[in-house]
């Protein structure tokens, strides 16, 4: 049970990080910032994707970060008595 649970832990971790990064190089390279947009439109134009602008995808960004953190620290609590065995 115990592995099964270390499983689900690991996978939502590494879904996390594959969206964390995802939606940062979405924010750096697609939904550049304002003066860059004046830089490659020649005006400042609205961009959006999937109906969601820079600012709205940096507050997805941290919210599945803060996700990310929480089960960060369920996988330390589960793996406790390997990283005590670790520093004995």
């Amino acid at each position: 049970m115990k592995s099964k649970i270390n499983f689900i832990i690991d996978a939502l971790m590494f879904l996390c990080m594959a969206a964390i990064t995802g939606i940062g190089l979405l924010i750096k390279y697609v939904l550049i910032p304002g003066q860059d947009r004046w830089v490659t439109y020649g005006r400042n134009v609205d961009l959006q994707m999937f109906g969601l602008n820079r600012h709205e995808w940096g507050s997805l960004h941290l919210f599945i970060a803060y996700i990310l953190i929480g089960l960060l620290l369920i996988h330390i609590v589960l793996h406790w008595k390997a990283i005590l065995c670790l520093f004995s």
